[in-house]
């Protein structure tokens, strides 16, 4: 069987094109909405590309919270677990012996006699020297 057009009235024409003429209204107003929130997106974050946008914020973007609100979100969030990461570094380094690297202490090497008379900073201080030494020592 054939499908059967069946001719509208005018009125049904009439209806139709109202009906299409409210969604091209509320798409256009979704679009100026998005350009303005985009322009304070910008505003807020001058070094943000759309490209740049994560997907997180995206979604939430899509689910009704405007975007610069979102990605203001998503910063703050960033910024807060940077900071913890650097608190727990600066803990860490409190708690560390430092590094092994020379720090400019004698450059002569030492007798087994003196190393065990060292100070732990001393020993640190001449960390490299003191390696040397026991090497040196070793040897002889």
């Amino acid at each position: 069987m054939s499908d059967i057009i069946t001719p509208t009235t005018s009125d049904e024409r009439v209806a139709d094109l109202e009906r299409e003429i409210v969604q091209l209204r509320e798409v256009a107003a979704s679009e100026k909405k998005a350009a303005q929130e985009w322009a304070i997106l910008t505003e807020l974050f001058p070094d943000i590309s759309k490209d740049s946008v994560p997907l997180a914020v995206l979604k939430q973007a899509e689910e009704g919270l405007p975007i610069y609100a979102a990605f203001a979100v998503f910063a703050r969030r960033a910024e807060l677990k940077a900071l913890e990461a650097q608190a727990a570094k600066a803990a860490n380094a409190a708690k560390s012996t430092g590094t092994l690297a020379h720090d400019g202490g004698c450059d002569g090497n030492f007798s087994i006699e003196e190393i065990s008379t060292m100070s732990a900073t001393e020993i640190k201080k001449n960390y490299v020297q003191v390696i040397k030494s026991l090497a040196i020592g070793k040897r002889r």
